[in-house]
Order: structure tokens, then C-alpha cells, then sequence
């Protein structure tokens, strides 16, 4: 019989199958505008194009009859509004944005409508925007303040903005000519037909590749480029429109594989990601020494999003307060789950153009779901870790700093998953005797004490050993066995004496600090980081870990002394963020830290300085680390050597950024229950929904007008009783619904209705009311 794990397991890869067949990113056959969210907006204003050539005919007709029909299914089902492909399920969640969206949601809706109106369809579309017959039906309607407010300022805006700026300017990056749909014609752009044909784009003839800018400016030159713009546009996505077109195709399948990244799903699409990138670099955050432009741009772009209202508060927080490196991918992976605009490709001129809600809600389900599986497992690895300690005696051992939950949390957040559920257990292990170890040599043990300690793990002989030293000696030994055997059995390598020497030195470091700190010895500051490079311990855990990922891993960069540069680079970084958040502490201690040395053998300057100094060298540090990591040929350590010390260096990077999170028994609380025991809490953008039937009182029911239909006579059952059609329309098109469509919406509805009789006949519509009604 299956164990719930293993069935949640099969479960997870039947979706994530079901998932890489629809989406089939790696097909070189895929249209990538699939990909991307239609807009209404535009499709809207291509809907109201006028066919021409209607010689003989009375009834004008729509150029591009997809497009309306587009709108008559893509309406928001519960409100009635329209937005980018049902980007949001109310306005409400809408709202919770900003501003920006409103309008886009309050223009897109105004387009629809006005589309609808103007080709006299979609009754049931414009009844749910008409106030004055849901007032009649006993619903009413009160907008806000806020919403009122914000009606007025949009249009005092553009009046401003068009008192303000020419038509077309050189010094705007969109001038007012991007947006001449929106602009009154009769005032602003009449007799202005040979300014617009002049800045049509020489290539495809749009109007700054603006579907909706493009309509307008072809219904008011009649154009030929501009036709062939908007025939090639329709032919391109024949499933309503985008913001913009063309749209570099390489762009929106990197932002798909940017959205899988980022939602922790690399692992299940690993064939997909590489057949469309090598390697994608957050440019920015990972300069490397000389990178001066980077490092502009990078300020730039900090100034510019501490200014921006169009992008989520929450995520631009996150930005500026935690740069990439100080970021652990498991709570990265959570924070775009629950990101609305998670799916957002750019911000263009109405609003984010968006990935497809129906591959994105799909891929943010597996998300959540894989998220979740995940969180299983680490809990059931904590409580097997909690086990260990308890059985080595370590966490009653009466001192220092019990971290068990914090060193588990950090080791497998920052590593991938593949790596995180073999061995993260494993450092964790590392991490927590460490703590230990540094704490009995720091606050607990006599000198002689310790001396005894470091010489048993130099000798690795701890027979004579007594008290704390011999509980330490212990537990080391038996993570030093674990990793040899768990080497030996997946690589077929005995490394052993390899990680009884790292730890060895390891030790003898925490000894010489010690007898510094006890004896009041003076020393250099390069005296002080060779030693305190080694004390800080990070690469005992990264190199003991990286033996384990691949047999090719050279045991030659395990000697002292002949490290990889990426090792000494990551243990230099990790040993001066530590000395920048503790080095009060340590004053108040009498014990020896960079910031102090430095401002000690500089009299003149302030404790600020010594700060800036030793950040200066971390940046520099850091610059060298994220080359060697990155670039080929830079370390000769394999790739998954170099993730182990990527994630290392992540690891203290979190911990001490801008303060000491590691010795706060509250400050990473918040994390540790997002990445191991809270559910995700999932926003999927809504997808289109089936019109629901609307209901007032025991008499009237209104039922909607789908695309395409309306059975000709219809008999409902209610306490009996038959009620009779009376049929009242506002379409000159002919339409016929399925009865199991209909059906099934009764059915959803709950109601004692039934279908009992169908014919299949058109009917004429007349103008009249908004809705067929059955009293």
C-alpha cells in the first residue's frame, strides 16, 4: 500500500506532465503569443473598425468580427467588467494594486461597451453597465468616494497633459500621438491626418506598435499600412489582441522560463529551459569587477523603483531591502507564488502586459502544490534532525546557542531541491556543532580545556576526553563517518582524512582566537583574517558538501592551502559580514574584530569609516566570488561545487544583512514559518467563467446571451408551474445556445428549473430590453 507521501508524489509528477504537454515550450513549432494575455482595450478598438466596401449593403459590419466576438466571451462574470484576459476576479482585488489598474479596468470596460453599443450587440454584456435599469430591478449600485475621485482626476489629467504636451514630441519617450485613441478628436486631431501617416512605423505600420493607437489612427486615414498592420495583427492572434505588437518572441519565452524559475518549478522543465537559454543572468546583481556602467545602471534603477507607483509596494520592498545574493530560494519561490503579477511581462502604456492566465494559473497551481510537497518533506527531515541532537546530547547541553530549526531552515532553503532533500540534512548537522563548538571556545571552557579538544581532533582520537569537549567529539565524528560513508557509497571515494584535516584546522582556528582573546595578544589585521577566514568555518560545510554532488570533485582543493579561489573568496566574505553586525558585541567582549582593527590603527577616523572600509572590501570580495562562480574557466571546481558555495555564501549574506539575524531568537521566526509550515496562499488570476444566470425575486429570471446562441423555446419547471417566453432582443445577429451548456448553468445555480423542451431555430432580435426574461 502507497504511503501518502509517495501517492502526493505521483500525484505532483501526473501534473507537472499533464502541464509540460500543454505549455510545450521546448516545440520550436509553438507560437509564443499564445503565451501572452489578450488585451480587451485593444481588442475593443479593433472591433470597431468598419468593413469597407459595403457597396449594397444598408448594414455596416465589423472588419474584424473576431474581435467582437472576442468581448461578447470575455466578459468578468461576476461584475461585468472587462481587464486584461480576467486578470482579476473582482474590482476589488483590482483595487488592492493601485490606481493604475482601476483605470485600466475602467477604460478597458468603457471600450467594450462602446464596441458593443456602436454594432447594437451583446444586450446581456451592456445590461450589467446600465445603472438605470438595475436601479429599476431593486439593484443598486454606490460608487465610493475614492472611485469618484479618481473618475475626475483621470480626466482633469489628460486635459492638463494635453494642454501641456505637443502631438508629437522628441522629448517624451511615447508622445501624445501613442495614446490618440484617447484624445478628442474634434478638438486635438482634426486635419492632423498627415502628422499621423508621417509617424507610422516605416517597417510594419503601426503607430508605436499600439494595436488600439493603430485603429484609431486607420479609421481616421483609412491607410493602407496601417490595414496591413492590423490584418497581420488579427491573423497573428485571432484570439483577441495584445498591448503591443510586434513583440520580440524570444522575450516572452524567457519571461515563461522566468516564471518557472522563479516559482521553484526549474526542476521539471529542465530539458524546456535549456532548449530556449544557456544561462540568464540577473545583470545587476551579479557585476563583476571593473563593471562601472552596471554599477550606474544599478542606482539608476534603485532611484527609479523607490519612485514607482505601477509596480507592487510589497515587491519593491523586497527589492531594495534584500539584494539577490541575501536571498534563499525557497522563500523566493513562495513570494512569486503569491505575487499577482507574478505573470506580468512589462508595463506598457495601459498597464502590464501580462503571460496568459491560463498557462499561469496552471503553472502557479503546480506551484502550490509543489511548494507544499516540499514543506512535507523538510518537516519530517527537521523532526529526524531534532532526533540526532537530542541523541548526541546536543541540545541539552546547558550553553550557547541552540539553532537546530535556524541552521536546517537556512541549509535547505538556499540550496536547489535535488540537492536540499539529499544533503541538506546533512549540513544542517555541520552547522549545528559548529554553533556548539564556537560557543564552548568562546563563553564556556578553560583554556586547557580547549587545547585538549583541538588536539583530540587533530589526533582524532577522543577516548581521553571528558564532559562538553567529549559530547562535541562525538557528534563531529559522526558527521565526519556519515559524509565519508555517504561519499564512498554514491562516488566510490575514500575522503575521510580530507574532512578530518578541514575540521581539524577548523578547530585550531576557534584555539587561536581563544588564546588571543584570553591572553590579550596584539595582531595585524592580516593576521587577524588568515585566521579568522578559516574560524568562521563556511568552508567546512561547502567543501564537505560539494565532495558529495560529483566524483570528479578535485580532493587536491580540499587541502589547506590549496583551496579554490571561490573557497578562500567565500570564506573571506563570510568572515567580514559576520564582523559587521557583531562587533559591538565583541568590543563589549574584549575579543579582536576586523571593524576594530581597522579603527584602531586608524586614530583619526570614526567607527562609520572603519564600517564603510570593510564594506568596500566586501563588494570587491563579492564582485570576485560572483565571477568565479559564473564565468567558465574561472574555478576548476566542477558546476555543482560552485552552487554549494553560491548557496553558502547566500546563507550569510541573509544572515547578516544589516543586522545579526543568526543570533535574534526572534527576527527569522516569520521566515521559518513561510518556508516550513504555512500553506501558500495561492492568488491565480480568474479565467473566464460561464455567464452566471442572474436572479430577482420569485418571478423574473434574467439569463444571459452567449455568443452564438438562445434556444427557441424554452419551458422551465418552478413549484409546478409552467411560465411562459416572453422574448425581447437588441441583436440584428442570429444566435442558438446548447441546451447542456444552458443546462448546466441551471444546474450550477442550484434552482428547481429544467429544461423539458428545445428547438433549434433562429430567431429574429429586435431592440427592446437587455435580456430575454421569463415571468
Amino acid at each position: 500500500m502507497k504511503s501518502s507521501y509517495a501517492s502526493s508524489s505521483d500525484d505532483l509528477h501526473a501534473l507537472v506532465n499533464e502541464i509540460k504537454r500543454e505549455i510545450q515550450l521546448s516545440n520550436i513549432n509553438l507560437d509564443p503569443y499564445s503565451f501572452v494575455s489578450p488585451s480587451a482595450y485593444d481588442t475593443a478598438w479593433l472591433s470597431m473598425i468598419e468593413e469597407e466596401n459595403n457597396v449594397g449593403d444598408d448594414e455596416l459590419k465589423p472588419m474584424f468580427q473576431d474581435c467582437l466576438d472576442w468581448i461578447m466571451c470575455n466578459q468578468n462574470a461576476r461584475e461585468g467588467f472587462w481587464g486584461n484576459s480576467g486578470s482579476y476576479t473582482t474590482v476589488a482585488d483590482a483595487g488592492d494594486e493601485g490606481g493604475e489598474e482601476d483605470m485600466y479596468i475602467l477604460s478597458s470596460t468603457l471600450a467594450c461597451v462602446v464596441a458593443l453599443q456602436k454594432w447594437n450587440t451583446g444586450c446581456f454584456h451592456l445590461h450589467k453597465g446600465i445603472l438605470e435599469l438595475a436601479q429599476q430591478l431593486g439593484l443598486h449600485f454606490v460608487f465610493s468616494s475614492r472611485c469618484i475621485d479618481m473618475i475626475k482626476g483621470m480626466f482633469y489629467q489628460r486635459q492638463e497633459i494635453i494642454k501641456r504636451e505637443k502631438l508629437v514630441d522628441d522629448c517624451n519617450y511615447k508622445p501624445l500621438l501613442a495614446y490618440l485613441e484617447v484624445l478628442p478628436s474634434k478638438l486635438y486631431v482634426k486635419n492632423q491626418e498627415e502628422i499621423i501617416v508621417k509617424s507610422l512605423d516605416s517597417i510594419d505600420g503601426s503607430l508605436f506598435q499600439s494595436p488600439s493607437a493603430t485603429a484609431s489612427a486607420f479609421m481616421l486615414t483609412r491607410n493602407s499600412k496601417c490595414l496591413a498592420y492590423l490584418q497581420n495583427l488579427v491573423q497573428k492572434c485571432p484570439n483577441g489582441v495584445p498591448q503591443k505588437y510586434p513583440l520580440n518572441e524570444d522575450l516572452i519565452k524567457l519571461s515563461m522560463v522566468n516564471l518557472i524559475e522563479n516559482t521553484g518549478l526549474g526542476e521539471f522543465f529542465g530539458v524546456e529551459i535549456e532548449h530556449v537559454l544557456e544561462q540568464v543572468y540577473r545583470a545587476t546583481d551579479l557585476m563583476f569587477p571593473g563593471e562601472h556602467d552596471l554599477e550606474e545602471a544599478r542606482e539608476y534603477t534603485r532611484n527609479l523603483l523607490k519612485k514607482s507607483r505601477s509596480i507592487n509596494e510589497k515587491m519593491i520592498v523586497h527589492e531594495l531591502s534584500t539584494p539577490w545574493i541575501a536571498r534563499l530560494k525557497h522563500l523566493d519561490h513562495r513570494m512569486w507564488i503569491e505575487d499577482k503579477n507574478s505573470n506580468a511581462l512589462s508595463v506598457e502604456k495601459a498597464s502590464f502586459l501580462r503571460l496568459n492566465s491560463a498557462y499561469s494559473n496552471k503553472l502557479t497551481h503546480l506551484a502550490a502544490k509543489t511548494f507544499e510537497f516540499r514543506q512535507t518533506k523538510y518537516c519530517r527531515e527537521l523532526e529526524e534532525l531534532t532526533m540526532w541532537v537530542k541523541k548526541w546530547g546536543l541540545i541539552d547541553i546547558g550553553f550557547g546557542r541552540e539553532k537546530t530549526t535556524y541552521s536546517y531552515f537556512a541549509t535547505v532553503t538556499s540550496l536547489p531541491y535535488e540537492y536540499a532533500i539529499k544533503f541538506g540534512k546533512l549540513a544542517a548537522k555541520s552547522a549545528i556543532l559548529i554553533t556548539i563548538a564556537d560557543d564552548f571556545f568562546d563563553e564556556v571552557a578553560s583554556f586547557n580545556d580547549l587545547e585538549a579538544l583541538t588536539k583530540a581532533v587533530l589526533r582524532w582520537e577522543g577516548e581521553e576526553l571528558k564532559g562538553y569537549g567529549k559530547i562535541i567529539f562525538r557528534a563531529l565524528d559522526d558527521i565526519v563517518r556519515e559524509t565519508a560513508n555517504t561519499c564512498r557509497t554514491h562516488h566510490k571515494t575514500d575522503i575521510i582524512v580530507h574532512l578530518r584535516n578541514i575540521w581539524g584546522e577548523t578547530f585550531e582556528s576557534w584555539l587561536r582566537e581563544a588564546e588571543w582573546s584570553k591572553k590579550g595578544h596584539t595582531v595585524s589585521m592580516e593576521e587577524y583574517i588568515r585566521n579568522g577566514m578559516t574560524s568562521i568555518a563556511a568552508h567546512t560545510i561547502a567543501l564537505s558538501i560539494s565532495c558529495l554532488m560529483e566524483p570528479c570533485f578535485p580532493q587536491n582543493k580540499l587541502k589547506q592551502g590549496n583551496y579554490d579561489n571561490i573557497t578562500t573568496l567565500l570564506m573571506i566574505i563570510s568572515r567580514l559580514l559576520n564582523d559587521l553586525q557583531s562587533y559591538q558585541k565583541e568590543q563589549e567582549q574584549g575579543k579582536i574584530n576586523s571593524v576594530l582593527l581597522h579603527l584602531k590603527n586608524h586614530p583619526g577616523l570614526k567607527i562609520e569609516d572603519s564600517i564603510a572600509h570593510i564594506e568596500k572590501i566586501i563588494d570587491s570580495k563579492r564582485k570576485e566570488f560572483m565571477e568565479h562562480v559564473l564565468v567558465d574557466g574561472k574555478s576548476d571546481l566542477p558546476k555543482p561545487g560552485k552552487e554549494i558555495h553560491m548557496s553558502c555564501c547566500k546563507v550569510f549574506e541573509m544572515f547578516f544583512n544589516k543586522k545579526n539575524r543568526y543570533d535574534s531568537n526572534t527576527e527569522m521566526l516569520q521566515d521559518i514559518k513561510k518556508a516550513l509550515y504555512d500553506p501558500v496562499n495561492v492568488y491565480e488570476l480568474s479565467e473566464i467563467e460561464p455567464m452566471p444566470l442572474m436572479t430577482h425575486g420569485d418571478d423574473i429570471m434574467i439569463l444571459p446571451l452567449l455568443l452564438n446562441s438562445l434556444p427557441n423555446i424554452l419551458e422551465f419547471k418552478r413549484k409546478d408551474e409552467y411560465g411562459a417566453m416572453k422574448t425581447s432582443m437588441c441583436l440584428g445577429r442570429t444566435y442558438s445556445v446548447h441546451k447542456r451548456v444552458m443546462a448546466s448553468q441551471l444546474d450550477d445555480q442550484q434552482k428547481p428549473l429544467k429544461i423539458v423542451a428545445s428547438q433549434w431555430k433562429p430567431v429574429p432580435m429586435m431592440p427592446s430590453i437587455f435580456a430575454p426574461c421569463f415571468y
